[in-house]
């Protein structure tokens, strides 16, 4: 969260204005101060006396400020000014508005009541109301609930008058409160250790809830979701359930403070809480207590009152020392939705894309505009840029399609492809959507921009539609992207639907009014809900539009189902609708019972029984509709206890799609008239099926049962609403149904099934000409299986000419008509040879399978050329270029030379381009051809691209092209390339020559190292030894495998080569051969040429050797040189090395190595020790340091110098006054630093013998109690690992180990260390202490303690 403002003066209370959240009041010990949302005063009003309370009306005209006098000050907000009024009363304890906004109400010390009338000044005393102090008020439904020390509580009406009071409350009230979805019930903190609640009204009752003690005493409560969340003053958070069935369940506790909680306030439209102590505030996500949101720290200073603005826009946090700070909590809202996913923005700018199985997030940068596709998220990123990030694709409405009806697949998983793209647009985007192929943006000049979404256009090869087409359509102002089309509205009213898989216009429609808003539904559905200026309808190209009853100006939006259901919403409601078919037609079903919609949320995605919200903090919400909730039969019979009510929630439950759920209700609920009201609904939605099942086993009515039976034989859907109009008693629409019903053309559908067309057709003249055009293309498709051209194009011709007549379904079964036609007249054309006409019909067909079928009646009349045009028509490009070839038509074959892709036709088309001079698209077509030798001599004859040439080569391999190459680079002298492709050409002898004559064999060398023959490698070396290269000979013949040859070569390289010696030790290690051994030792050991070498090559011999023993003693000797020289990191270093060496390979580390080791880890250990101020572990350290003094030659003065600082600094006098001694013996005294001489002799002079006892923790072999800085167990007598942090031996229950060298710590001071330094103090590796941890199994790392050998080190 972000400060907004920190208040300049010192409050100790504050209150932001209720309604409108403008304002926020700050309460100082005199005065009352009033700040803007941004933090400009805007008034100060001076009270002379201490403030005790502040409250704003419920419509936020108004703040009361109650002082420490009968005085009481208001602030009017709508002039700005403030007044008094005196109330006359003494001891005023509190005071609430009541709901209206007009009347504060006041509690006495004495238990009196005063309600106050702001506009007129009026007061209404009433006296008794209790017989001690009002603690608490607060006002419900008019009815004002009050709290009495006198141990009960009072309900009141608006004038004062007393409705209930009950007494008996077992301890002292506070903090009365009215709670539940419609204010039923009365909440009280009793004791300030239970909660006492009170339902009022019909059934009412009352309970009292209890808490462990452990929690503390209540803080606050708040009510939400049937919920009430407490806090407690031991850090408790606890919830517990206020519904009948389960009321005062506790269902959550979590102590999410480790001393105190001081106050809580819950944002219900960020659907938060806010708690304060431990000197910090914690917000926490309603849906999830156990996750911390986020936390506020207020620079060491003690917070004590948090506060949401109502709508949940900022926070203001006061401190103990009466600063008041003001946070911004509102995120910019950005989501979408697309079939079941829902993508949305964080306030920590996180990508969150959602279904009903997983949830993926990604961090970006905050965009302007979010829209979810099919497999892809649009982020706009700047006005006229958009981003594509891509993602998993749904399951799109193609795939459903090649599925039968019943069986289902499964979205893949969500993931991120990692895949993305930036698109830059022409203009400002004002919005944007896509689906799986297409990206269509709304732009600010009123044009729509709709391009595909693929690599062609990322990479600029395809282009962009501007739409409308139509200049005369108007301006867009709304859009709508389904899977296969897009919908637009104009400002001049018109609707238009566009086919994506045409790319054409399908329908337009002309409204009145501007269409500003279009809603969709989700599977693609061609039916949507447009939005004028005033009015929604329901419109598709095949319903006349149909307005949606309430819908007003406060109506924010719609979300379809996948159903022809939609739902529309205002700010505090949805309301459910139902598209259903009826006896009058299609028509809107709007269901009377609403949801409530909690204040900031945003309806995103209608799906199941749930609509998907995301709320003003940006988290995403689910709100089951009321028409969809599936209560059990009980429930049901409870809420809806009348017959009429019943049938009317059955009823609902089917239109909304919930039929299966209604079965759940038989026989429970034995309504007939419910049940019946159900089947009368599923008539009226044509719905026989399900009409028949409720009079067949609810309504036991068998005559009508039959008759159903009878009418779900019908298909005609006229004559089966003329039925069942006849069963509603309405003859007049029954008789005008069977009018306009098929049933007078049962003969002739009787004729057409016999494919008796003759008949048929003559039928058709006389009872329904409009069916001439389907049975005359029956017939047509008849006659030509039965090869009866002529005839069959006469009938083709004839469906054609009639087709008007015919009324058909949709457009879509137009057109599949009008196909059929076109395409069988072009069949019978080409089949009687009348190629001009075909050739004219299939200008206007596009249809593949027609096209190529075509083509083979072309090819068996020889008809060559025009089948090849055709070809081309249908990108059958091979098929085309063959043809074009046996033509010799090698115009048209250069022109399809980038759409095809067989080789042989490829080396035609590039002889004929390079015949014709065209050098680069000869070589593009060589290369198709896979012909890279001719590719490669294009290049470098004809176009005198050398590198080109070269790169190619270099791919290919290919030696006659690599050996022209060659010759080239000679001749240019580029003798590196030269030799390189002498090698590709296999011209080895070739280039080792040039290599030699040039100088360049190095590069020769490292060439063919890899892959070089042992007598090529030994040539080389041979090469390097005559020109005094001993090195490079060495190292070619050590890769021949001829070890003594390469040791030798080795051994004669000047002694500042070291990695010759290097390589000399690799050999040994390799070749493993005594001879050469004791030939390489001699050379170390200076027998050789007089000059011993440094003792570390002699410990890289003996691990080259594995010999690890002899490795351990080289390293004890070096590293004790390393000790007396004073290098003791190096020491360190050198050991720890060693050390990990020998346990990597299973051997034993000797018991001195690691006794050197841990003394210098103890050394270096010290600075850090001191660092940390941890003085006392410092000094055990420096003790046993001390008592190895003699180890440290170089620095035996300061370090015991330091020892004895230390040690008196810790209280360790007696160690002190020793190693105090110590130094003065004649031999250090001399050297001690003048500046510690004064302190180190008082020390001596004035003795003290006080210590401090060692603690002493278990061993962990044994548990025997073994001080902490003792190694050694007397009563097991093991060596006990010991601590890299503290230098102590090791404890079972704090076991953890270093993640990169494995030694061991004590858990509690390794992370210490860790938060100080940062890395190990053993290896010195870079390490975070969450990557610290207790094992669980330390006993496992006890067995695997390496084992001590002892050696005789002297001897080495």
């Amino acid at each position: 969260m972000k400060q907004v403002f920190s208040v300049p003066v010192k409050g100790s209370l504050f209150k932001w204005q209720k309604a409108t959240s403008k304002h926020l009041a700050v309460a100082t010990p005199n005065s009352v101060v009033i700040y803007t949302r941004d933090g400009q005063q805007v008034e100060s009003i001076l009270t002379d006396a201490e403030v005790l309370e502040m409250e704003w009306s419920e419509n936020g005209l108004y703040l009361a400020v109650l002082v420490k006098k009968p005085i009481v000050y208001i602030w009017d907000n709508t002039n700005l000014k403030s007044f008094g009024i005196d109330t006359g009363a003494k001891s005023l304890e509190n005071m609430a508005w009541d709901n209206l906004g007009e009347t504060l109400s006041f509690g006495t010390g004495k238990g009196n009541l005063l309600l106050l009338e702001v506009k007129t000044a009026k007061k209404t005393p009433i006296i008794g109301k209790h017989t001690k102090p009002i603690v608490s008020l607060d006002w419900g439904d008019n009815i004002l609930a009050c709290a009495s020390l006198d141990r009960s509580f009072s309900l009141s009406n608006s004038q004062g008058d007393t409705l209930i009071q009950l007494g008996g409350l077992r301890g002292d009230p506070s903090k009365v409160k009215w709670i539940g979805q419609h204010s039923e019930k009365v909440a009280i903190v009793v004791g300030s250790k239970a909660l006492f609640i009170y339902t009022h009204g019909p059934g009412g009752g009352s309970m009292e809830l209890g808490f462990d003690q452990n929690y503390g005493s209540v803080v606050d409560y708040h009510w939400y979701k049937d919920k009430i969340l407490l806090g407690f003053s031991k850090g408790y958070l606890v919830t517990v359930s206020t519904k009948k069935e389960s009321l005062g369940k506790e269902l959550f506790h979590s102590k999410c403070f480790r001393e105190e909680l001081l106050n809580l306030k819950v944002c219900e439209p960020l659907n938060m809480v806010a708690c304060c102590g431990d000197h910090v505030v914690k917000i926490f996500d309603l849906s999830n207590l156990n996750d911390v949101n986020s936390v506020l720290h207020l620079d060491q200073e003690k917070s004590t009152q948090v506060g949401f603005s109502p709508d949940g826009s900022y926070l203001t946090v006061s401190s103990k020392d009466g600063h008041i700070y003001t946070y911004s909590c509102k995120v910019k809202l950005l989501s979408s939705s697309r079939g079941n996913r829902v993508a949305f923005v964080t306030d920590k700018n996180e990508l969150v894309v959602s279904d009903t199985h997983s949830k993926i997030q990604q961090a970006i940068q905050e965009p302007l505009g979010l829209s979810l596709g099919g497999c892809h998220v649009l982020l706009q990123t700047e006005s006229d840029s958009i981003r594509f990030v891509e993602i998993t694709p749904q399951k799109s409405i193609a795939d459903e399609m090649l599925y039968n009806y019943h069986q289902t697949i499964e979205d893949p998983v969500l993931g991120f492809t990692g895949v993305t793209e930036q698109v830059k647009y022409s203009g400002t985007v004002l919005e944007m959507q896509a689906n799986w192929q297409y990206c269509v943006c709304l732009m600010e000049n009123g044009t729509l921009q709709l391009h595909p979404i693929d690599q062609q256009y990322f990479a600029g090869s395809r282009g962009t539609i501007t739409l409308p087409e139509d200049p005369n359509l108007g301006l867009v102002k709304s859009v709508l992207l389904t899977d296969f089309l897009l919908v637009f509205g104009t400002d001049k009213g018109d609707l238009v639907y566009y086919d994506l898989e045409e790319l054409s216009q399908i329908s337009h429609y002309r409204h009145q009014k501007p269409v500003q808003k279009l809603y969709g539904q989700p599977k693609n559905g061609s039916k949507i809900v447009f939005v004028d200026d005033t009015q929604g309808f329901v419109y598709s190209p095949t319903i006349d539009p149909l307005a949606i009853s309430g819908w007003s100006e406060k109506t924010l939006g719609a979300l379809w189902s996948d159903r022809s259901v939609f739902v529309t919403w205002e700010s505090n409601h949805l309301t459910t609708h139902v598209l259903s078919n009826t006896l009058q037609g299609r028509k809107i079903i709007s269901l009377s019972e609403t949801t409530h919609l909690s204040y900031g949320y945003r309806p995103l995605l209608f799906y199941g029984n749930a609509v998907v919200c995301q709320n003003l903090g940006g988290k995403i919400d689910q709100v089951e509709l009321e028409t969809h909730k599936i209560l059990n039969p009980q429930q049901l019979l409870s809420q809806y206890p009348t017959d009429a009510e019943q049938g009317k929630q059955l009823r609902t439950m089917y239109l909304v799609g919930l039929r299966e759920d209604i079965w759940s209700y038989y026989p429970i609920v034995h309504s007939k008239k419910a049940w019946l009201l159900l089947a009368e609904q599923c008539l009226q939605s044509l719905d026989v099926s399900f009409a028949k099942r409720i009079y067949q086993q609810v309504l036991n009515d068998g005559g009508m049962v039959l008759c159903l039976e009878r009418l779900q034989e019908i298909e005609d859907r006229m004559e089966l609403m003329g039925h069942i109009a006849g069963i509603f008693q309405n003859f007049s629409l029954a008789l005008q149904y069977f009018m306009n019903s098929e049933n007078p053309k049962e003969a002739l559908y009787l004729q057409t099934n016999l494919l008796e067309y003759e008949s048929a057709l003559e039928l058709a003249k006389k009872y329904s000409p409009g069916e001439i055009p389907i049975i005359a293309l029956d017939y047509a498709l008849q006659l030509e299986l039965d090869s009866k051209s002529s005839e069959a194009q006469s009938m083709f011709e004839l469906a054609l000419r009639t087709m008007d007549t015919h009324k058909f379904k949709n457009l879509s079964f137009k057109k599949d008509h009008l196909e059929q036609c076109q395409t069988g007249l072009v069949r019978t054309t080409f089949k009687l040879g009348d190629i001009h006409r075909g050739m004219t019909l299939l200008n206007v067909v596009s249809d593949k399978k027609l096209i190529l079928e075509c083509v083979q009646i072309l090819q068996g009349l020889k008809w060559f050329n025009e089948a090849g045009q055709l070809l081309e028509k249908a990108e059958q490009w091979e098929q085309a270029a063959e043809i074009w070839v046996k033509l010799k038509n090698w115009s048209k074959v250069s022109q399809l030379a980038d759409k095809i892709q067989s080789p042989r036709l490829y080396k035609q088309i590039a002889a004929t381009k390079e015949a014709e001079g065209q050098y680069p698209d000869a070589a593009t077509a060589y290369e198709k051809a896979k012909d890279y030798d001719n590719v490669a001599r294009i290049l470098v004859d004809h176009l005198h691209d050398l590198q080109g040439g070269a790169n190619l080569v270099r791919v290919t391999k290919s030696r006659e092209s690599a050996k022209k190459l060659a010759k080239l680079f000679t001749s240019s002298r580029r003798f590196q390339e030269a030799i390189e492709f002498y090698m590709i050409a296999g011209m080895q002898d070739e280039a080792f020559d040039l290599a030699k004559n040039q100088e360049m064999v190095h590069y020769f060398g490292e060439l063919v190292l890899e892959d070089a023959s042992v007598g090529l490698l030994t040539t080389i070396a041979q090469y390097f030894e005559s020109k005094g290269d001993y090195f490079n000979a060495g190292k070619y013949q050590y890769h021949a495998l001829h070890y003594p040859e390469a040791l030798r070569l080795f051994l004669n390289a000047p002694v500042v080569d070291e990695p010759s010696i290097d390589y000399a030790i690799t050999i040994i290690g390799e070749a493993k051969n005594d001879q050469l051994t004791h030939e390489l030792i001699d050379f170390l050991m200076g027998e050789t040429d007089g000059m011993p070498k440094d003792a570390k090559y002699i410990f890289k011999l003996y691990m080259s050797l594995k010999q690890f023993k002899e490795a351990a003693r080289t390293a004890v000797i070096i590293a004790r040189e390393e000790q007396v020289i004073g290098n003791y990191r190096g020491a360190h270093d050198l050991l720890l090395d060693n050390y990990k060496q020998l346990l990597s390979t299973g051997g034993k580390v000797p018991a001195e190595l690691d006794r050197m080791l841990m003394i210098l880890h103890s050394y270096i250990l010290v600075k850090t020790l001191v660092k940390m101020n941890d003085h006392e572990k410092a000094s055990r350290m420096l003790i046993r340091v001390s008592n190895n003094v003699s180890k440290f030659p170089a620095h035996v003065v300061p370090i015991l110098t330091s020892t004895v600082i230390e040690c008196h600094r810790s209280g360790f006098k007696k160690e002190a006054f020793d190693f105090a001694a110590l130094l003065m013996r004649p031999e250090y005294r001399q050297k001690l630093d003048s500046k510690f001489k004064n302190k180190i002799e008082q020390v001596i002079r004035r003795p003290e013998m006080d210590t401090v006892e060692e603690h002493a923790t278990p061993c962990p072999y044994c548990d025997t109690l073994v001080p902490e800085t003792v190694l050694d167990c007397d009563t097991c007598k093991n060596k006990l690992p010991y601590c890299i942090a503290t230098g102590q031996h090791m404890i079972l229950k704090e076991w953890s180990v270093c993640p990169h060298c494995s030694f061991p710590a004590i858990c509690s001071y390794f992370k210490e260390l860790l938060r100080q330094t940062g890395q190990c103090p053993m290896c010195s590796e870079s390490l975070d202490e969450t990557q610290v941890y207790v094992v669980d199994n330390p006993q496992e790392y006890l067995q695997g303690k390496p084992d001590l050998e002892e050696f005789p080190v002297n001897n080495v």
